[in-house]
């Protein structure tokens, strides 16, 4: 028994070798590494502004971001998505560059129409009192969405073009510059001027990036025209993909906002947002796993005892790194709060409820979802994130009144159980996991 635990370690860990080295091979490291490193520097970014900001300015930023947040959810019309697509399935240059060229400018129309909704939203919209500086500052900041937009879709476009080294680097020196400027201004300044430097700041990496790769791909090339019906299947692929990511951005956005409309309390918004710095990069971990074994799951999606046995290996293997990680993090998390400001130390009990909400999120529901996805069953994840969803307004509505930010807490902790539970369940509809089999 012992001697056959050990050759299926080896076995495994063999695997993973073979994998790792071709994943270097092929540049995927670098996307990973790109990610990380991006996810890193925007998040020490914000533990400069939350010692640099005071509570109700932080707060306020906050309650900016989120609405921004809603915005971005439709950038583009998700046309970055159908840029990666059908740009890898072009034979030659001047055709990726039909799809750039189509995907940039559409994108980029529909981004300043949306701008101007939300503007024009924005002077009908009664914002809590204790937030009325958002009145102002919010249309001003408005005005980087197009210019993120681009930023994305420029990085997307290294990516078609299997550029992933340049895509890291880029990734990375854009969020290091985005991070400065927020710094700075925060240091030398205050919310205002935080708010007209992310504007600046990124009409300057967008001009730029856009030029590079100009230079890079598409110098003395002349576009190929696509044909109508071309235009409308990108199209319609952009759309479900925006979609289908978009019901799983909401959910965050939704208990910011709730939390921020029912407490009207920019120093209750400032804490969550504190409290949940740490827990939120749980899904680091998570996703990286998640795409080390989506490739093995795409290959062997019709073979269900094979889906069957490694599905069961990899929810134990998330179920104990994310549980080591996560307790790792809830015995360490006043001093990590403390990174943020003395000020902050309040928050820690909170910490301590979002670790245990995404603990559940990350070891099970992710996993499960992803394979699902994987294997091209993501019915399942839109029905039950869309229910999910529906679900979490209502516990928030209750719960938020009650317990202020402990209340999202309580209701991200039940949500994710239940969404948890319910793939699983779905899953083992599937695929039979305790049935015995011949």
């Amino acid at each position: 028994m012992i001697q056959k635990l050990l050759n299926n370690i080896k076995v495994i860990l063999l695997n993973m070798k073979k994998y790792i080295k071709l994943s270097i091979e092929k540049g995927a490291i670098h996307i990973l590494v790109g990610n990380f490193s991006t996810k890193f520097v925007t998040f020490f970014g914000s533990v400069f502004l939350s010692r640099l900001l005071s509570k109700p300015d932080l707060g306020n930023l906050t309650y900016m971001e989120n609405i921004y947040g809603y915005a971005y959810i439709f950038a583009g019309l998700g046309m970055s998505n159908a840029l990666l697509r059908y740009s890898v399935l072009s034979e030659n240059i001047e055709r990726k560059y039909g799809y750039y060229k189509y995907s940039i400018l559409k994108s980029t129309f529909f981004n300043f129409l949306l701008v101007v909704f939300v503007i024009i939203a924005n002077v009908f919209y009664k914002h809590p009192d204790e937030f009325w500086i958002s009145k102002s500052l919010l249309p001003i900041f408005i005005i980087s969405l197009p210019f993120q937009d681009l930023i994305y879709q420029v990085q997307i476009n290294e990516r078609a073009m299997q550029n992933n080294k340049r895509f890291a680097l880029n990734s990375v020196t854009t969020a290091i510059f985005i991070v400065l400027a927020r710094t700075f201004s925060a240091r030398l300044g205050n919310l205002t001027a935080v708010v007209f430097s992310i504007v600046f700041i990124s009409i300057v990496i967008s001009m730029a990036l856009v030029i590079s790769t100009q230079k890079r791909y598409f110098h003395n090339v002349t576009p190929d025209r696509l044909l109508s019906s071309e235009k409308k299947h990108a199209s319609k692929y952009a759309f479900q993909y925006m979609i289908t990511n978009g019901l799983w951005g909401v959910f965050m956005l939704t208990n910011i906002f709730l939390l921020s409309r029912i407490t009207g309390d920019p120093i209750a918004t400032a804490d969550f947002k504190i409290a949940y710095a740490f827990p939120a990069n749980l899904s680091i971990v998570s996703t990286s796993l998640g795409i080390f074994i989506t490739p093995f799951f795409v290959k062997n999606e019709k073979n269900a005892h094979w889906v069957r046995t490694n599905y069961k290996k990899n929810l134990f293997f998330n179920v104990l790194i994310m549980g080591l990680v996560s307790l790792a993090m809830f015995i360490l998390s006043k001093p990590l709060i403390w990174l943020f400001g003395e000020h902050y130390l309040n928050t820690v009990p909170l910490m301590k409820l979002l670790i245990l909400g995404n603990f559940v999120d990350t070891a099970f529901r992710y996993p499960t979802a992803n394979i699902l996805a994987s294997i091209g069953k993501i019915k399942y994840n839109m029905v039950v994130s869309a229910l999910g969803f529906l679900i979490q307004i209502i516990l928030n509505l209750h719960t938020i009144p009650l317990y202020g930010a402990y209340g999202v807490a309580y209701t991200m902790i039940i949500v994710q159980s239940l969404m948890a539970i319910t793939l699983f369940v779905l899953f083992n509809k599937e695929y039979k996991l305790f049935v015995k089999q011949k």
